[in-house]
This record gives structure tokens, sequence and C-alpha cells, in this order.
């Protein structure tokens, strides 16, 4: 009677200890690679949410204000406003470290763009204005 016990003992710890195992390696997995994920997904939303910004300001005429924040991801580099298709449309970039590479994240806006976004930070307060002439105008505060 005493041996069929330790038996059961043994093979509860057997049975726990691999779970456990099995346990541990889903957890370190996730660590892991969530924060990617949610890097990748701010740095997409980071831009989606500048360049709408943009549209709305530009449909509304010279003289619309509008200010906007904005969370960018640790790892960016840096964030480009360039002006593309002979000042007719713009392009809003951002370049960081995604899984070890450079990546680039963009989006494209029927609006013509000036500005300069520096790096460095975190967290951006963006003013975005329409000039006389129907450019846009970001400018970081």
């Amino acid at each position: 009677m005493k041996f069929k016990r330790a038996q059961t003992s043994i093979e509860y710890f057997i049975l726990f200890g691999t779970l456990l195992f099995f346990l541990m390696i889903i957890i370190g997995y996730f660590i892991q690679m969530v924060p990617e994920e949610i890097s990748f997904n701010q740095a997409t939303a980071t831009v989606n949410k500048i360049a709408r910004a943009v549209e709305t300001i530009h449909s509304v005429g010279p003289g619309a204000r509008r200010i906007i924040y904005v969370n960018v991801p640790p790892g960016t580099q840096y964030i480009n406003i360039t002006p593309i298709s002979e000042g007719t449309k713009g392009e809003i970039s951002l370049t960081m470290n995604y899984k070890g590479e450079q990546m680039d994240f963009f989006a494209v806006t029927s609006a013509n763009i000036t500005g300069n976004i520096p790096p460095g930070k975190i967290f951006y307060k963006l003013l975005i204005q329409t000039t006389e002439d129907w450019i846009v105008n970001i400018t970081s505060q």
C-alpha cells in the first residue's frame, strides 16, 4: 500500500512537471512576440492617424487646424513627411526596427504636405494646419 502512494505521487509530479514545462514555453513565446506585434500595430495606427487628420484638415480648407496626439513605438528611427507627385500628394512614413530588420510604414494622402517631426520621443503633440495655398503643414509641439 505504501508503494502505491509513492508511485501515484511520482506520476503526479511527472504529469505536472510536463504541463508546467509546456506552459513555460508558451508564456515565453508570448512574452517575446506580443511586444513586437504591439509595436507593429502601433506604428501602423500612428501613420494612419496622421494621414486621416491631414485629409480632414485639407478638406476643410485654408485656415483649418487641428491638434492630435500620437504614440510612436519604441525603436522608431524617424518619421518623414514628403510631398510627392509634383506637389499634389504627400507621404507620411515611419521607419523602425521590427524583428531585427528595418521596416517602413507609410500612408499616402491627397494633400500636399510639409513639416518636420523630430525623432526621439514616444509621445507627440502635432499641430496640423492648412495654409492659404492649400499646403498642409505638420509641426511637433
